[in-house]
């Protein structure tokens, strides 16, 4: 009898330690891409240049590492680059789309540390060893989450944000809009921040 014991339970043991194998690379993480060079509708207009477009699906999946905002949401590319000698100012606010939070979009990719958790926390009733890839992934969807914020920083212009390009500078960013509320064409409105003299633009996705 002790010999059956000893035997399910160095089958058990073995089964959980190769169950381990296959979790541990499975656990939470955060790989995106950046994001694409800048290409599409290219305009100059007094000393400042701007390319915009719309990425694709795939394009939203790699770059942000994520199926469930490119699901949802609209992205659009915009590149400024300032040839003048004094900073320009690029508010969300001139842009003539209802822009997404940064926050909006992050919660569609956040790495869901609690509910994963939970459950190997449930599994590791039955099979103990299963502790371990529950504190690893809780462990590692934290991180992922923190990178994602700061990626969102990098790459992502918010609703209300505003950005300062300094003169001979150029930014590449992307803003999020649901599907139904995207538009062919969008107005922009960029501000020289001395003088606040607009400078405007009419853009395609």
């Amino acid at each position: 009898m002790k010999k059956n014991r000893s035997f399910i339970s160095g089958i058990s043991s073995m089964a959980a330690m190769a169950l381990l194998l296959f979790i541990l690379p499975q656990c939470a993480k955060y790989k995106p891409t950046p994001l694409p060079h800048p290409t599409g509708h290219s305009q100059e207009t007094d000393g400042v240049k701007v390319v915009s477009r719309q990425l694709t699906e795939q394009e939203i999946k790699a770059c942000f590492d994520t199926r469930e905002a490119a699901q949802k949401y609209s992205a659009v590319q915009v590149s400024v680059k300032n040839n003048r000698n004094k900073p320009i100012v690029l508010s969300a606010n001139t842009i003539d789309m209802p822009i997404e939070s940064t926050k909006s979009i992050s919660n569609k990719i956040y790495r869901n540390t609690a509910g994963r958790a939970g459950g190997y926390g449930v599994a590791s009733l039955v099979l103990w060893p299963l502790i371990i890839p529950a504190a690893v992934d809780g462990a590692k969807s934290s991180n992922a989450n923190y990178k994602i914020d700061h990626d969102m920083k990098v790459k992502v212009l918010g609703q209300n944000e505003t950005i300062v390009i300094e003169p001979h500078n150029a930014i590449n960013k992307v803003f999020f809009v649901e599907k139904e509320s995207i538009k062919d064409e969008f107005s922009l409105t960029l501000v020289e921040q001395d003088s606040s003299k607009e400078i405007g633009f009419v853009c395609k996705a």
